[in-house]
């Protein structure tokens, strides 16, 4: 009778393995067949595109990526190591063979002469270095990292630089920033290889005020790492806008536009042409800060009529949020001469659309003494609005007189009566020109040359502050801050570049790199204080518990042996 039980227990526990290899093998060969891959994240932070999947599988030679966050690094950066490893395996997974990468540690070599010459050779290369101060239990040290890689593909290499700008703010927020951005910054390298012959043209205009090549030096370095940037100075000559140039983008222009200037515009955008329009409609004279308050004044720029005729209207008016950025103003305080931070209504943190592809996930995006836009009746032209105000916001008319004593009250709703006061605006459809049944300006135009006056699909998107494309220089750090960056107030707003990126990139029907700036990691931080103050106790609770949980599984699975074969 026993020898019968133990045959049937030995018989089932075969069953049990030989259906345990035919369940695996069977997943095995299923798994042959179909690709797939399962992200447990809570973000889904390793899911990649659907676009940069596709590019990934069509890639006809190998990308070969060098990453240089390799050495001696803190744990930051080896969390953007890990991160960057992590990103890198998910992009080999659907290209193949035809990704490769390492990682390189460029101060391997003790001598100093060497390491010298290897930073001077990354550098001249497009990296940026990172000096960072390390701290331990021995002490503290200064070391050189290089967050970044050069990616080569067919003879061409690009440099991929992890960390953009930090800012002056916390190394977390950037180190987040950074990981989130790794996505978009080897798809955007590897488009930019393929097309390398093929760059659309992106044309910066100038001769009517606009921001300058400094003034809007960030915004410009991004966009030629993917487009080429030509400034172009628009006149009433028909060929002052290339033929070649997709996208015009007008910034802050603070002079009268003549009617062949305003003509020339016109027609690109007949002929299929793109236009970012970043205006500003008010001004304040330098000589009324002096009076102890500063005079707002409406700018007329010759460009009302255009923008009617588009289907929009930039009003004279100054928009008030009580969801605003802050300024800086004097403090006397027990004799000292200080500064204090306030919160400033005319600067107002502007709400992204959040069914917009432009502006969905890129965060509040803050203007500057921002006028409201309307939406005017156009046939053919659909308009959505891409950013508003808060729920508490209201628009007076300019001339309006601002005092710092307006920082010190607080808003309220009798006063902040409207909400969702439109900010930018996109357009899209056929466009009618304004000199339709009108002369058009004769000067510099060819005799045979005739107006297009109805014109391609094609669109537009209009903002109320020129100030966006404005990034802050600081001379002394010789340090260049992204728009959106102030440092004097120690603000930063990340959806103002994003904002002006996925602008250009909409505009040029670039539109599969915009998701990719969208992406948020939560980034799950340590306890600084409790790790200093319970290191011992966790590094023991690391050593031990391991070894404690195998002993206890050991003697349990003991004691089970022991009941089960004593029946």
């Amino acid at each position: 009778m026993k020898e019968t039980k133990k045959r049937s227990r030995r018989s089932s526990d075969l069953f049990r393995f030989v259906m345990l290899l035919v369940i695996v093998a069977a997943v095995n060969l299923i798994g042959s067949f179909r690709f797939a891959r399962l992200d447990l994240t809570a973000e889904k932070r390793f899911t990649l595109s659907d676009s940069t999947k596709n590019m990934l599988r069509n890639l006809d030679d190998v990308v070969y990526v060098q990453c240089y966050l390799e050495g001696d690094l803190n744990a930051d950066f080896k969390k953007m190591r890990n991160a960057t490893r992590e990103m890198l395996d998910e992009f080999k997974a659907y290209a193949g063979v035809n990704l490769q990468y390492d990682f390189i540690n460029v101060f391997a070599d003790a001598e100093s002469s060497t390491r010298e010459k290897a930073s001077h050779d990354l550098m001249s290369r497009g990296l940026a270095p990172f000096v960072v101060n390390q701290s331990s239990a021995d002490g503290s040290s200064v070391i050189t990292v290089f967050p970044g890689a050069l990616v080569s593909y067919k003879g061409k290499t690009v440099p991929v630089n992890f960390m953009k700008s930090q800012a002056r703010r916390a190394p977390e927020a950037v180190f987040k920033e950074a990981m989130e951005g790794l996505e978009a910054a080897f798809s955007q390298s590897i488009f930019v290889l393929k097309t390398i012959n093929q760059r659309k043209m992106v044309a910066f205009a100038y001769g009517h005020g606009e921001l300058n090549e400094i003034q809007s030096l960030y915004f410009r370095d991004q966009l030629k790492e993917l487009y080429y940037v030509k400034p172009v100075k628009i006149s009433s000559d028909l060929n002052s806008i290339p033929k070649e140039a997709q996208v015009l983008i007008v910034a802050k222009p603070d002079s009268v536009f003549d009617e062949g200037s305003k003509f020339v515009i016109d027609q690109f955008v007949m002929k299929g042409g793109r236009v970012l329009w970043l205006m500003d409609n008010i001004y304040f004279p330098s000589d009324s800060a002096r009076s102890g308050f500063r005079l707002g004044l409406p700018v007329n720029l010759n460009l009302d009529d255009l923008f009617f005729k588009y289907g929009f209207r930039v009003n004279y008016d100054l928009l008030n949020d009580a969801q605003c950025g802050k300024i800086m103003l004097p403090r006397q305080q027990a004799g000292q001469q200080g500064v204090e931070y306030r919160p400033w209504v005319f600067f107002p943190s502007m709400t992204p659309n959040p069914e917009s592809i432009i502006t969905a996930g890129i965060g509040n995006v803050k203007m500057e003494y921002a006028g409201s836009i309307d939406t005017l009746q156009a046939a053919g032209v659909t308009k959505t609005v891409l950013l508003y105000t808060s729920d508490m916001s209201r628009a007076p008319k300019v001339p309006i007189r601002l005092t710092p004593q307006i920082a010190f009250m607080e808003p309220s709703l009798a006063v902040f009566n409207r909400k969702h006061i439109p900010g930018a605006l996109l357009l899209e459809g056929t466009f009618t020109s304004v000199f339709e049944n009108r002369l058009a300006p004769r000067e510099n135009m060819p005799a045979q040359f005739a107006p297009v006056f109805h014109s391609e699909p094609t669109k537009m998107i209009v903002a109320s502050d020129g100030d966006l494309a404005m990034n802050y220089f600081d001379p002394q750090g010789r340090e260049n801050f992204p728009p959106g960056a102030y440092p004097q107030t120690g603000e930063y707003f990340g959806g103002n570049l994003k904002f002006l990126l996925n602008s250009v990139n909409y505009l040029m029907d670039d539109t599969w790199l915009i998701p990719l700036r969208s992406k948020e990691f939560k980034v799950r931080l340590l306890d600084t204080k409790r790790l200093k103050s319970q290191q011992t106790y966790w590094q023991w609770m690391n050593t031990l518990a391991p070894i404690g949980g195998l002993l206890l599984f050991g003697l349990l699975f003991h004691f089970y042996r022991r009941y089960r074969f004593a029946k």
